[in-house]
């Protein structure tokens, strides 16, 4: 056990320095990453302009809800899958399926690393920024809400890094892939709530997206930060967030297995 402690260890501290090689690029997919939250962010207020109210969302809390929705987005994304795929294609995957270690689990620390230091590089100045020039945007979570914002954004990444784990599963059998990365990104820009709050989507879709697990990424965690989900409200949707954890991951140890057995490395 201690043994591969250090080995997921090792990974970690190898992935924190090949993203501190990388940081002017960390920050440049941020700027990328922001560009349609810019426009999203002008055409609500554009909308508040003639209305105090839409939805149950003052310009404020609109504000607010996109704002810190994305920097949820930003520390729980995982977006290991295109390269594990080409390592699959040729054939390099192999020498990691050879090591005394769990590659899934491998994949899941090393991504971690990229994670934290967005988080350094570009989350934690976002959020002083927002504190300087706009308090009323961003307010500090009172410590219980820290907690549990806490626990559902790691099982939030857990979730993100298990959508990829299916990807990268796939790719044993599929030559191409990574194009599952576009259905990924598609199915959680519909049903997370960062399209749209829950409470502005046509019923069907609401009701839709309140059961999926794509929620825990962005509506979840930002109407918990917003007060809007309080009580027996949070310990439902915690419940059910680890209801998706272990139901994924239990399908995810079928696939790959099956998946694996049917894989053949050819190269280097």
């Amino acid at each position: 056990m201690k043994q591969r402690l250090r080995k997921y260890s090792a990974i970690l501290v190898i992935s924190i320095k090949d993203a501190i090689n990388f940081r002017a690029e960390l920050l440049l997919w941020t700027v990328i990453d922001a560009m349609p939250l810019v426009a999203i962010l002008a055409l609500w207020l554009r909308a508040f302009e003639s209305a105090p109210d839409i939805g149950g969302f003052t310009r404020a809390t609109i504000v607010s809800y996109y704002l810190v929705g994305y920097i949820f987005q930003d520390m729980t994304g995982a977006h290991f899958e295109e390269t594990s795929i080409r390592e699959i294609r040729d054939g390099s995957i192999a020498k990691y399926l050879l090591k005394p270690f769990s590659l899934q689990i491998g994949l899941v620390v090393r991504e971690l690393g990229w994670r934290l230091m967005t988080f350094l590089v570009t989350g934690i100045p976002f959020m002083l920024l927002l504190v300087m020039f706009a308090p009323n945007v961003l307010k500090l979570p009172t410590p219980g809400q820290l907690l549990i914002l806490l626990y559902i954004l790691v099982f939030a990444y857990l979730l993100d890094c298990l959508y990829s784990l299916f990807i990268v599963a796939m790719g044993f059998v599929i030559e191409e892939a990574e194009s599952l990365s576009h259905l990924k990104w598609m199915l959680g820009w519909l049903f997370s709530g960062s399209m749209l709050p829950f409470e502005m989507m046509p019923g069907w879709l609401a009701k839709l997206s309140s059961v999926l697990p794509f929620q825990f990424r962005y509506y979840i965690p930002v109407e918990i930060y917003l007060g809007k989900i309080e009580g027996f409200a949070i310990v439902r949707a915690l419940a059910m967030q680890m209801i998706w954890v272990a139901v994924l991951s239990s399908a995810l140890v079928l696939i790959w297995n099956r998946n694996l057995k049917r894989f053949t490395a050819v190269g280097s």
